[in-house]
């Protein structure tokens, strides 16, 4: 179950990144700070 627990993280980490790196390119991650990790998942989701 390790390699799993591994993989599940590390697809976690992957996401967070490409979230975050969506957030930025709309310019929603300077202005909103920490709070703007939820918005760009909704954004993408609806696109």
């Amino acid at each position: 179950t390790s390699s799993e627990d591994e993989s599940e993280v590390e697809d976690k980490s992957v996401k967070k990144n490409r979230d975050r790196s969506v957030s930025k390119r709309k310019g929603r991650s300077d202005s909103r700070g920490s709070g703007s990790e939820d918005v760009p998942k909704v954004l993408t989701d609806k696109q």
